[in-house]
């Protein structure tokens, strides 16, 4: 573990890989290990990934959860972080390519183009629509999962790290949530990687949604569970070599 970075709040065991046949050759391939309905239903929150295969001199991207349920992972270009509790009000994150995950979502991304956010989207709801007409002019298959990424300045992320007390099999979105540290920041500045898909529904995603997203700023790795943009926010997405 390299570096360590400590975040203070202010309060108020399956592999898959969506088949490649048949996609736009920039389009990658999305790994999926563990499950959401695995943790929800079973209380399953065992290792399924140890971050080290994700990391080094390869273009990973990916986010998850680590095993047992005791933080957050954020993987950006081949450098794995992870963030866990520290207190009731505290994050430490750390770059970690030992840790394990119970549920982790990958995507080898060798280049990126970026797209200027129109001031009309502003809620999750107004990206996630933005996102997929998006997806389709940049010519990916909307059908399949694809990994995209937003950076800038927003608005506000409502965020939490999960620090799940170890042998509670009662299992519910909420619990999720405020079991660790977590609360809403405005105006804070950041990248936020996320994954996309119509058919990975509480395998990948919550039924509600049909994205899931982490926020890496200079001191914090969380799991967003509300999102507003503010103007010239970028979304990127994979792209063709060569192509910006």
């Amino acid at each position: 573990m390299r570096s360590v970075m400590v975040f203070v709040v202010a309060m108020g065991v399956g592999c898959s890989g969506f088949a490649q046949q048949g996609l736009p050759d920039h389009q990658p391939v999305v790994v999926v290990h563990g499950a959401l309905k695995d943790m929800m239903m079973h209380g399953d929150v065992s290792a399924k990934a140890a971050l080290g295969e994700y990391s080094g001199n390869r273009p990973w991207w990916g986010l998850g959860a680590v095993a047992g349920l005791k933080g957050e992972v954020f993987i950006g270009n081949g450098v794995p972080w992870v963030s866990q509790a520290i207190g009731p009000e505290r994050v430490e994150v750390l770059e970690s390519p030992s840790a394990k995950a119970t549920l982790l979502v990958a995507a080898e991304v060798p280049a990126w183009s970026s797209h200027k956010v129109p001031r009309r989207v502003r809620s999750q709801a107004d990206l996630e629509s933005f996102l997929r007409q998006k997806a389709e002019q940049a010519g990916l298959d909307v059908e399949a999962p694809f990994p995209f990424r937003l950076t800038g300045v927003f608005d506000q992320v409502q965020w939490h790290v999960v620090n799940w007390v170890e042998g509670d099999m009662e299992h519910t979105c909420e619990k999720h949530k405020t079991t660790g540290p977590h609360g809403t920041l405005a105006s804070v500045e950041g990248e936020v990687l996320g994954f996309h898909s119509l058919h990975h529904h509480r395998i990948f995603t919550h039924h509600s949604t049909n994205v899931h997203m982490h926020l890496k700023t200079k001191g914090l790795v969380a799991h967003v569970d509300g999102l507003v943009l503010r103007p010239n926010t970028l979304l990127w997405l994979p792209a063709a070599a060569g192509k910006k």
